[in-house]
């Protein structure tokens, strides 16, 4: 993990800025140091790795955000088509989520959970093999959502489905239940968990961390209509994740 942070970036802070003069969230500064058009959806990152820092960005208080600072700089780069990332980051959120979010959001874990299973004969051995001992240890931090889950989904999903509405569903879920849970730590955990999602999608993507130094590119405001639609689509997610579940 680098612990580098560039002289002069603005200090993070919760929301979508305009401009880096308004400041910017973890997601900003990702596409500021690698060079990008000013987003918090730059092409440089997974875009499920994306969603989940925006959302521990956004569900954590000023000091915890600041220890987020250093690992700006390990997601440029971190991007891959293959769906194995897409399981292996929502599956590290549901470990995070299952055992403590509350009841609703644990119910949603847990059926995206048996989504997930479901698509282990599809991805590569080295992450089916690792992701077929992690399912039931996570089933086993809350078995009564396991018999719930394995009730209320009956189907499998497309690959589409999974990138466009069950995976981030999880991400959702599973952040904002553990930013939600009664514990003593819900924002250090959240720290950890992005932590852990940066360390696997390194893993998988295999590459070596960017350049903090590089000069970024020149940085026009993005569209606030683009903005807000990017909001109405997370805000929905969750809601269509329901959907499938129960229909």
């Amino acid at each position: 993990m680098s612990d580098h942070i560039p002289a002069g970036m603005p200090v993070l802070s919760a929301g979508k800025h305009p401009n880096p003069r308004r400041g910017a969230c973890f997601m900003e500064f990702a596409s500021y140091l690698a060079g990008e058009r000013w987003s918090d959806e730059p092409t440089c990152t997974h875009p499920l790795l994306a969603l989940i820092a925006r959302l521990v960005n956004d569900s954590v208080d000023g000091g915890h955000r600041a220890r987020l600072v250093p690992l700006v700089p390990d997601v440029v780069g971190l991007n891959s088509p293959d769906i194995a990332l897409d399981a292996l980051l929502a599956m590290r959120v549901i470990e995070a989520g299952l055992p403590i979010a509350p009841f609703e959001r644990q119910r949603l874990l847990a059926a995206g959970l048996v989504i997930l299973e479901s698509t282990l004969p599809t991805l590569p051995d080295r992450v089916a093999t690792d992701l077929r001992r992690r399912v039931p240890a996570a089933f086993a931090t809350a078995p009564d959502m396991e018999a719930w889950g394995r009730r209320h989904v009956t189907r499998g999903q497309t690959e589409k489905v999974l990138r466009d509405k069950t995976f981030p569903g999880i991400a959702i879920n599973g952040v904002i239940g553990v930013a939600q849970a009664c514990v003593d730590d819900p924002q250090d955990r959240l720290v950890a968990l992005l932590h852990d999602c940066i360390a696997d999608a390194r893993a998988f993507v295999g590459v070596a961390p960017p350049d903090p130094d590089r000069p970024p590119a020149s940085l026009p405001p993005i569209n606030p209509d683009e903005v807000a639609a990017r909001d109405r689509r997370d805000v929905a997610v969750a809601s269509r994740l329901w959907s499938l579940v129960r229909g």
